[in-house]
């Protein structure tokens, strides 16, 4: 099986969670940023009505495309400010988990971009990783 979309959203990285205290009780909270684009990535995913079982070994392939700021030089042609490429992935990953497989451990390889482009989005492919045929559930 494969899952190849893509996904009108602006990427963002992974916020970290925030702690806030009040009356000697601390709580913990995503920031709603992080919430919003979560679940905008898994309602575009769950659209597709595919989903990979436990134990089966992942591939992922994935591009960011954020918008160039009109401020910066034409000969620049990459995002190299934050969000670090690893945010943007675990957001995508946290976003998938349950609804597109059970467990972001299920991931043994990664190819991953960030790019300027127009409209912003994610392309994503995701599949089962053919070296894995006969892996081992160990």
């Amino acid at each position: 099986m494969k899952i190849e979309t893509v996904i009108f959203v602006e990427p963002t990285g992974k916020a970290r969670p925030r702690v806030i205290s009040k009356d000697g009780k601390t709580w913990a909270y995503t920031p709603g940023g992080t919430v919003r684009t979560e679940a905008l990535i898994r309602q575009s995913l769950m659209r597709l009505g595919k989903k990979f079982d436990a134990k089966v070994p992942l591939k992922l392939r994935v591009t960011f495309y954020r918008e160039k700021p009109k401020s910066l030089p034409k000969k620049v042609k990459y995002p190299v400010t934050r969000p670090d490429l690893d945010q943007y992935l675990k957001l995508l990953l946290d976003a998938c988990q349950k609804y597109i497989f059970p467990d972001d451990a299920a991931i043994v390889s990664v190819e991953a971009y960030k790019r300027f482009g127009s409209p912003p989005r994610i392309e994503l492919m995701l599949e089962v990783n053919s070296e894995g045929a006969g892996y081992s559930s160990d």
